[in-house]
C-alpha cells in the first residue's frame, strides 16, 4: 500500500488521484520497506506531522504452534513500526516537500511486550506532553489492545 493525495469537489466524491506522497521501495535495509498506511496529519507549533505505519520482513521470526501460512504473515506483520514525516505546511506535506525521519518513532519489541504498532494517533496535552495512542497486541497473536506512548518533545 501507499499514502496518496486525492481531491474531490464533494465530500462524498468521486475523488481523483493527484499524487503519491509515500510508498515503500522494497529496500531490505529500511524499516519502512513495505505497506505505508494508517496516515494521520497533525499540526504542532508551526510544523505539520504525518504519522504512518509501515513494515519490513523478519525471516527469523518464529512462534511455536503457529500454522506455516500464519507464521509467514507474522514475519511481515511483527515488524510494523510507526514513523513520521515533517513539513512546514500542509501544502508542502501533500506535495512531497517534507523531511522523513529516518528511524521509526516506535517499534514492537517482539515477544517481550507487544508485537506490532498500528493506527497511531498523536495529541499534545495541556501539560505540553505529546501522547501517542496506538493499537498493538501482546505476543499472543489476536489479542489486540490500545497502548500509549509519551514524549516531552515533538
Amino acid at each position: 500500500s501507499e499514502i496518496a493525495h486525492a481531491v474531490s469537489d464533494r465530500l462524498e466524491g468521486p475523488y481523483k488521484h493527484v499524487n503519491t506522497i509515500l510508498k515503500g521501495d522494497g529496500d531490505k535495509n529500511r524499516w519502512d520497506r513495505f505497506t505505508m498506511h494508517n496516515p494521520q496529519i497533525r499540526k504542532f507549533g508551526k510544523k505539520f506531522y504525518l504519522y504512518y505505519v509501515s513494515n519490513n520482513y523478519n525471516p527469523n521470526y518464529y512462534l511455536a504452534n503457529i500454522p506455516k501460512e500464519s507464521l509467514e504473515w507474522l514475519k511481515y506483520n511483527t515488524t510494523q513500526c510507526t514513523g513520521v514525516l515533517v513539513a512546514n505546511s500542509l501544502d508542502d506535506m501533500i506535495n512531497g516537500k517534507f523531511q522523513k525521519v529516518s528511524e521509526p518513532l516506535i517499534c514492537p519489541d517482539n515477544l517481550k511486550t507487544f508485537e506490532v504498532t498500528n493506527n497511531p494517533s498523536v495529541i499534545e496535552g495541556p501539560d505540553h506532553t505529546y501522547y501517542m495512542m496506538f493499537k498493538s497486541r501482546t505476543p499472543t497473536p489476536g489479542h489486540m489492545t490500545m497502548w500509549i506512548a509519551t514524549s516531552k518533545t515533538q
